[in-house]
C-alpha cells in the first residue's frame, strides 16, 4: 500500500536513494544475476520517455511523473535484493496485511458513521454521504485506490495457509466485512473489474486451493442475491443504476447531468480528440494534460475543463504524453515484469496482472503514487509468496514420503 505519508516525488527519491546505496554497498553482479531477464524489456519504456522528455524541455510535470515510473525497476531491484530467508516471512504477513486493511477499513466506517450521527445539515448527493465514496475514504486517499487495495487483499489472503489465530470463522466474517466496505468505497469500474476476474480467479486457484474456490463462489452468490434482491443501501443502488444512462449532452454545465459511463464517455472523446494531433508521438511527459483540456475547450466539454479531468484511462493517458508508441511500451512494461511468474504457473500475479489492466481502462492509475507503488510492489510479492508456498509443500510431501519408508 502507498499510504499518503509523504509526497508523491518524494516517495520515488528515497527509493532511489537506497538503490544508489544498496549497489554502494553490495556485489552488484551477484544482485543482478537474482533479476529476470525479463525485466530488461522495461527499459525501451524509460528509453522513449527519456527522449520525449528532452524534446520537450524537460517540463517539472514530466520529472514528478518519470520519478514514479521508475519505481517500477526501483522495488523489485529492493525486493530482489532482500535476503533469501527473510522471503519466507512474506507468506506469514500476508494476514498482517489483511488484519491492517480490515481495521483501517473499520476506522474509516467508524468514523462516517460518528460524522452521519452528528451532521446537522442534509446530504446534498451521494459525494456528500460519509458512508459511501469520497466520503468514506477521503481522510486516507481515492476509493478508486483504496478500492484497488482492498479487492487484492480479498482475493489473495484465502489463498495463502492462515495462522492458528485466524479462525475459519474470523476470516470469514472479515471476508464479508471487507466485500461490504468494498461496496461501500462504491468505486464502480473497480467493482467491475473485480466481478469479471473473480470467477477466473476461483477456477485458477481450483487447484491450488479449494477453500478459495468456495468462498469466491460464495461472494458472488452475495453479490448476485444483493444486486437482485435490492438489498443495497439506497445511495449504493442509486449509483449503480445510473450506469444505465448512456445518452448525454458533452455541453452539460452540471456533473449531475452525467453518470459515471457518460463521464468517461466524454472524457475519452477529448483524449482521443488530442491524441489526434500527435499520434505516433505525444505531446511531450507531463504536456498531454494540457492538450487535454485545450481539446475539452474545443469540445465544449465544461464540466471537464471546470474539474481538469484527467482521461480515465491509463492507455489513453500515456498516449496524450508518449504517443500510442508509448502506450505500447506501458503495456509491454507490465508484461515484462509479470512474466517471470506467470510463465511459471503463478495465478496470484496473473489475476493481480488481469485486474490491474482492467481497471488502468477506466482509470490513470499510474498517473499517482499509490498506482505505481501498487504495480511495482505486488507483482513480485505475489511472486515471492507463491515461491514460498510452492517450496513448503515441496519440503512437507518430502517429509511425508520420508516418514513413510
Amino acid at each position: 500500500m502507498a499510504l499518503p505519508l509523504l509526497p508523491e516525488f518524494m516517495v520515488g527519491y528515497l527509493l532511489i536513494a537506497w538503490v544508489i546505496w544498496r549497489i554502494y554497498q553490495g556485489n552488484l553482479n551477484e544482485i543482478l544475476t537474482r533479476i529476470p531477464k525479463s525485466n530488461v524489456l522495461v527499459i525501451p519504456y524509460f528509453v522513449w520517455y527519456f527522449w520525449r522528455w528532452s524534446a520537450t524541455g524537460w517540463g517539472a510535470e514530466g520529472g514528478r511523473i518519470l520519478v514514479m515510473h521508475l519505481q517500477w525497476l526501483v522495488i523489485p531491484l529492493l525486493l530482489f535484493w532482500v535476503p533469501q530467508n527473510l522471503i519466507g516471512a512474506v507468506n506469514k504477513l500476508v494476514h498482517v496485511l489483511w488484519m491492517l486493511v480490515l481495521l483501517t477499513a473499520l476506522a474509516l466506517s467508524l468514523q462516517g458513521v460518528i460524522e452521519w450521527s452528528l451532521r446537522d445539515t442534509p446530504i446534498e448527493g451521494f459525494s456528500d454521504h460519509p458512508l459511501f465514496y469520497i466520503g468514506l475514504s477521503d481522510p486516507l486517499m481515492h476509493p478508486g485506490y483504496l478500492s484497488m487495495i482492498v479487492a487484492v487483499v480479498i482475493m489473495v489472503a484465502p489463498t495463502v495457509p492462515r495462522p492458528a489465530w485466524l479462525s475459519g470463522w474470523r476470516f470469514f466474517v472479515g471476508q464479508v466485512f471487507l466485500l461490504t466496505f468494498f461496496m461501500m468505497l462504491s468505486s464502480r469500474m473497480i467493482m467491475g473489474a473485480l466481478l469479471l476476474t473473480w470467477p477466473l480467479a476461483g477456477l485458477f486457484w481450483l487447484k491450488l486451493n479449494r477453500k478459495s474456490s468456495i468462498t469466491a463462489a460464495l461472494f458472488i452468490l452475495f453479490l448476485i442475491l444483493v444486486f437482485a434482491l435490492g438489498f443495497l443501501p439506497k445511495p449504493l443502488d442509486n449509483r449503480i443504476r445510473e450506469l444505465s444512462r448512456h445518452e448525454y449532452q458533452i455541453g452539460a454545465d452540471s456533473l449531475s447531468d452525467f453518470s459515471g459511463i457518460t463521464i468517461r464517455l466524454a472524457e475519452w472523446g477529448g483524449a482521443i480528440h488530442a491524441i489526434g494531433n500527435h499520434p505516433v508521438l505525444g505531446h511531450g511527459p507531463g504536456l498531454g494534460h494540457n492538450a487535454l483540456m485545450e481539446s475539452y475547450e474545443r469540445l465544449g466539454f465544461k464540466v471537464g475543463l471546470l474539474y481538469k479531468f484527467n482521461a480515465h484511462n491509463q492507455y489513453l493517458q500515456t498516449a496524450l504524453d508518449l504517443g500510442w508508441v508509448g502506450s505500447v511500451l506501458l503495456i509491454l512494461s507490465i508484461l515484462a515484469l509479470s512474466y517471470p511468474y506467470i510463465s511459471s504457473g503463478n495465478r496470484r500475479v496473473l489475476w493481480f496482472v488481469i485486474f490491474f489492466l482492467l481497471c488502468s481502462g477506466t482509470e490513470s492509475t499510474l498517473l499517482r503514487q499509490r498506482g505505481a507503488v501498487m504495480l511495482a510492489l505486488y507483482v513480485p510479492l505475489l511472486g515471492f509468496i507463491s515461491a514460498t508456498a510452492k517450496s513448503e509443500n515441496t519440503h512437507d510431501s518430502e517429509d511425508r514420503q520420508s516418514e513413510s519408508k
